[in-house]
């Protein structure tokens, strides 16, 4: 509601002339609110603005359990389980009801980046970043693959080249191949 009237306020003032009376719209507001780059205006969509916020407040959460804020949210609202799994209870502050909202905006963008690939599920998650799903497509080989760890040699740290070019596409094994591993592996 406050992003709706702020924005309408910022309309009002763009379209019109005087404060007494109607102006013609030149332009209509999702032009405005388009980036330059793509033809618009600039002008800032505010309801959009707000979602990248929140998401930064969840983002914090993720990247820093131990604060403070963050303890006392995990205790109040999902004290068995991880913030990118939390509900929101009918009793939930709209504070916290906010964050979760913008979790959503933060889920769209987030991807997991592999240690020793033990807490990566291959099919479920998203962990390729050269991928537009960051996630493979389809299993060609017969192995039973669940984890990332299956695809990784445990004693030297690096990728089974022979295992990932026998179990996905062409394209998805040298987007496979091309991530990085954290040295001593690790979550």
């Amino acid at each position: 509601k406050v992003c709706k009237g702020l924005s309408s306020c910022m309309a009002r003032y763009w379209w019109s002339s005087s404060l007494d009376r109607r102006s013609l719209h030149w332009i209509d507001w999702d032009t405005l609110v388009t980036p330059k780059e793509k033809g618009g205006m600039g002008f800032r969509n505010l309801q959009l603005f707000n979602l990248a916020l929140l998401g930064k407040h969840g983002w914090r959460l993720v990247t820093n359990p131990h604060s403070l804020c963050a303890r006392v949210l995990k205790g109040k609202y999902f004290p068995t389980t991880n913030f990118l799994k939390a509900t929101s209870p009918s009793h939930a502050s709209s504070t916290w009801r906010a964050i979760l909202a913008g979790r959503e905006a933060l889920e769209v963008g987030m991807i997991k980046r592999i240690g020793d690939g033990t807490t990566v599920s291959i099919w479920n998650d998203p962990w390729i970043p050269d991928l537009i799903s960051m996630k493979p497509s389809v299993q060609i080989g017969a192995a039973d693959l669940v984890r990332v760890s299956d695809l990784i040699d445990a004693d030297s740290g690096s990728w089974k080249p022979n295992e990932v070019h026998a179990n996905f596409i062409p394209s998805e094994v040298e987007a496979i191949l091309n991530i990085p591993l954290r040295q001593f592996g690790g979550d």
